[in-house]
C-alpha cells in the first residue's frame, strides 16, 4: 500500500505550469459533455480532453470500471496523440484497482525512477505513459468504486492544493459519467412454464366443476407469479435508473446552494435547467412503470371517440422535428405520407382513444429517432386497408440505422428487454417503451408488428413498426 505521508514529503524540481482556477466553468463543461454525448467512448474521451487541457497536464486517463474490471472502458487525452486503443492495451497489463487507495487522492510530485515495491504499479504506469508526476483519485457512484481519474506530466510537478481540490470536485461528475458507460446486466430469463399448482404433477380426473376450478386457480397463480416478477424487475430498474438523475440533481442543488454567489446568471440558469431535466427523467420513469402496472392489472379504461389523425401527427412533428434538427450528431428529418384521405383533402379519422394513440405514436417516433443513423429520414406513413367488412388504418414508422436481429424480435416487446446493440452503444432507455406501446395497442383492439432487415454489410438496417387499428366503431 502506498504511504501517502511519505509521498507528500518528496521535493522535486517542478516544472512551472499555469493553472487558471475556475472550477464552476469546468464543472459546467463536463456536465454539458455528459448530457450531450450518448456514446460512452466519445464521452470519456471528451471529458479526458477537457480535464487534461484545463489543469494543464500532459496526459489524462479516465478509467470506467465494470464489475469484473477485465475489460475497462477508458478515455484518453495526451499531448503525443497516442491512440486510445494503444493506451488501453498497455493498461490491461496493470491492475487498476490497486493503483490508488480507496477514498484517497494520490499526488506524486516525482515518481522514482528506480524500482520500489511500494510504487510497483505506479512505476509501471509511469513507464507506459512516460510521465514523471501523477495526480489521481478513485471515482465512486452509489458508494461503490467505479473508476479512476489519472493526470500526469512529463516533468516533475508539485501538485498545488487548488489542483488537488479541483480534482476532488471533478470526481463527483466523472463518477456519474462512469456509471453511464457500463449498462446494467440483463437479468436471466426465468422459467415461464411453471408446473401445476400445489405440487400437482398429473392431470385431474373428475367432473367439469373441478376442472374449471383448477383452470381458474392456475390462471390466478400464474397472474400472481407474473406480478411478483414484475415487482422484482421494477425494484431493480428503479434502483439502477434513478441513481444517475438523483446524483446529477444532488450536484446541481449543491452548486446552487453552496456557490450561488459565485455563479453567473447563465450558470445558475444551466443548473436550474439540469434540475428540471433530471426531474423529468424521473417523472417519465415513474409514469412508465405506473402505466405498466395498470396494463398488467387491467386498470386502464378506454375513452374512444372519433379522432382526426392529422392534428395529432402535426403536434408530434412540431415537437420532434426541431429537436432532431438541433442535434448536431443526428440531423434527422421526419417525413410524413398519407395523413389525408385519398377521397378528399380532409384528415383521415379513426374511432379510438386520442390520448393513448398520441402516446403510442410519440413512443414509436422517439424510438425511431434514437436508433436512426445520422443524416437519415424517419418516415411516418398511413394507408387505408379494407379487410372484409372492416376498414383499418395502417400506421407505419420506419427508420434507417441500428436494427433488430432475428433472435431479439420475439422479445422486443417484453418488459425491460433491450437489444444487444442498444446496450453496446449505451443508447438511453430502460426497455419499457415498446412494452407499453404493445399493451396500449392491444387495449385499443389493434395489433403491432416489427420488421427489421439489413440493407448493407455494415450493420445498417431498415426497421419498421406496423400498427393496425380499426378505423370505425365496430
Amino acid at each position: 500500500m502506498i504511504n501517502l505521508n511519505q509521498v507528500q514529503k518528496q521535493k522535486p524540481r517542478t516544472a512551472k505550469m499555469e493553472f487558471n482556477f475556475n472550477s464552476n466553468d469546468l464543472i459546467d463543461e463536463i456536465i454539458s459533455i455528459i448530457q450531450a454525448n450518448p456514446n460512452p467512448q466519445e464521452m470519456l474521451r471528451d471529458i479526458a480532453t477537457r480535464l487534461g487541457r484545463y489543469f494543464p497536464t500532459d496526459v489524462c486517463v479516465i478509467i470506467a470500471e465494470n464489475q469484473s474490471f477485465l475489460i475497462p472502458e477508458i478515455g484518453v487525452w495526451n499531448r503525443d496523440n497516442l491512440s486510445t486503443e494503444t493506451i488501453k492495451q498497455l493498461l490491461l497489463n496493470l491492475s487498476p484497482k490497486t493503483l490508488i487507495p480507496p477514498d484517497q487522492l494520490i499526488a506524486l510530485p516525482e515518481i522514482p525512477y528506480n524500482y520500489n515495491p511500494q510504487f510497483s504499479q505506479i512505476n509501471q504506469l509511469a513507464k507506459l505513459l512516460s510521465i514523471r508526476a501523477l495526480l489521481g483519485i478513485e471515482t465512486q457512484f452509489g458508494g461503490n468504486p467505479n473508476g479512476l481519474i489519472l493526470l500526469g506530466t512529463y516533468q516533475p510537478h508539485d501538485w498545488t492544493e487548488p489542483e488537488q481540490n479541483l480534482l476532488k470536485r471533478c470526481r463527483q461528475i466523472v463518477a456519474i459519467a462512469n456509471s453511464m458507460v457500463h449498462p446494467k446486466e440483463e437479468r436471466p430469463e426465468k422459467d415461464l412454464n411453471p408446473g401445476l399448482p400445489f405440487g400437482i404433477t398429473r392431470s385431474i380426473p373428475g367432473d367439469n366443476l373441478v376442472k374449471k376450478w383448477y383452470q381458474l386457480t392456475r390462471q390466478q397463480l400464474e397472474q400472481q407469479r407474473q406480478l411478483n416478477e414484475l415487482k422484482d424487475e421494477i425494484i431493480t430498474v428503479i434502483s439502477h435508473e434513478a441513481g444517475t438523475p438523483l446524483a446529477t440533481m444532488k450536484l446541481a442543488i449543491e452548486m446552487l446552494q453552496e456557490r450561488q454567489d459565485q455563479l453567473s446568471p447563465d450558470s445558475q440558469k444551466r443548473y436550474w435547467g439540469i434540475l428540471k431535466q433530471e426531474w423529468q427523467r424521473l417523472q417519465d420513469l415513474i409514469g412508465s412503470i405506473k402505466t405498466l402496472q395498470q396494463l398488467k392489472s387491467s386498470e386502464l379504461s378506454v375513452n374512444p371517440q372519433q379522432v382526426e389523425l392529422y392534428p395529432i401527427c402535426h403536434e408530434l412533428i412540431e415537437k420532434l422535428q426541431p429537436q432532431w434538427q438541433e442535434d448536431k450528431r443526428k440531423k434527422l428529418t421526419l417525413v410524413t405520407e398519407g395523413l389525408f384521405s385519398s377521397e378528399s383533402d380532409s384528415s383521415l379519422t379513426l374511432y379510438t382513444d386520442p390520448q393513448y394513440l398520441r402516446s403510442i405514436l410519440l413512443e414509436l417516433l422517439t424510438n425511431a429517432g434514437k436508433f436512426a443513423a445520422p443524416g437519415t429520414n424517419v418516415f411516418l406513413s398511413v394507408t387505408e386497408q379494407q379487410q372484409g367488412n372492416q376498414k383499418n388504418l395502417i400506421i407505419t414508422v420506419t427508420n434507417i440505422g441500428l436494427g433488430i436481429i432475428t433472435a431479439e424480435k420475439q422479445q422486443i416487446f417484453d418488459p425491460f428487454r433491450r437489444g444487444q446493440g442498444m446496450t453496446d452503444k449505451a443508447i438511453p432507455g430502460i426497455g419499457l417503451g415498446l412494452t407499453l406501446v404493445k399493451g396500449l395497442v392491444e387495449l385499443l383492439g389493434g395489433t403491432i408488428e416489427v420488421a427489421s432487415d439489413p440493407i448493407n454489410d455494415e450493420g445498417i438496417y431498415q426497421t419498421s413498426f406496423r400498427l393496425t387499428l380499426s378505423q370505425f366503431q365496430s
